[in-house]
Parts: structure tokens; sequence; C-alpha cells
């Protein structure tokens, strides 16, 4: 697993130290609603004012991995090009605008676009218990109210990946 650290590109996430990533036994990972909470908890301590995102893994199950993400500040928009993206709000509230068209698109690593905005689309409010599945390939954009919005994700390869 990685060491704790903030990267210095803004346009990644920092990956925290997890309390190791439950995996899967006899078929299934599972971690209890507290056990999110004292990540969500532990996630919150390490929060630093230039951080725009946490990433930490929960579930590991063969090979695909359920991640909390600790959204502090908006990011660019993005693009993953190959993984839709099933997601529930745990915490926190914001919004949402997803399809239309990114401008001014480029690569920051393998799989990953990032732009300057998203030129029409659709936005949605964001709220605690909200479950959303953004496709591969659509263009998306998270605003946060409050000071967080803490998603529980995974990515989902499209088919033919």
């Amino acid at each position: 697993m990685a060491t704790a650290a903030l990267l210095a590109n803004p346009s990644q996430a920092a990956e925290v130290p997890p309390a190791a990533a439950v995996e899967a036994t006899h078929g299934a990972a599972l971690i209890s609603v507290d056990g999110l909470q004292q990540q969500i908890s532990s996630m919150k301590s390490r929060v630093k004012p230039d951080t725009f995102l946490l990433w930490q893994p929960v579930l590991l199950a063969n090979g695909t991995t359920a991640a909390l993400e600790y959204w502090h500040r908006p990011r660019p928009p993005a693009v993953h090009v190959h993984e839709a993206e099933y997601v529930t709000v745990m915490q926190g509230s914001g919004w949402m605008l997803s399809g239309g068209t990114m401008t001014q698109s480029h690569q920051t690593r393998p799989g990953l676009l990032e732009g300057a905005e998203i030129e029409g689309g659709t936005k949605r409010v964001l709220k605690r218990g909200d479950v959303f599945l953004i496709p591969a390939g659509m263009p998306h954009y998270f605003g946060i109210d409050g000071g967080e919005l803490v998603l529980l994700g995974i990515k989902i390869p499209a088919a033919g990946q």
C-alpha cells in the first residue's frame, strides 16, 4: 500500500495510508458502517488546506476495489475513458455536473482525461445516501457544499477492457 503523501500535482488524488483494505474471503468482502465511519474520520484528520481529494481503498475482491473519496475542494472535470463509476454518497453534500462536452481535454494519466469545464450537461444535487452511475467516457464534475463530500466508489471496466 502507498505511504501517506499529498501528491504535488493537484490533478491527482492523494492516497492516504489505509487501515488495511478488507480483502475478499470465501468470495466476498465486507466492511461495517462503523468501519467506514472510522476510515472517513481518519481521512478527515489528514486533510490539508491545499488538498483536493483523498482516496483510500476499503474493499478488495478479485481485482475490483471499492474506495472512499474524500472531496475537500473541487478538481477539474474528468472523464474515465475505460471505466464506469458506481458511487454512493456517504457524507456531506454537493452536486454533480455530468454529460455535455468537456473543453480543453488532456490526459493526466492513462485512462483519465481532465479539462477546463463542461459545456452543457445535467446538474444534480447530491446528498447522503444518493447512489449514481457514471458511464465510461462521460464527462463529470463534483461541486462541494459545506466543506466535504465523501463518496464510496467502484470503478467498473467497460466491456472489452
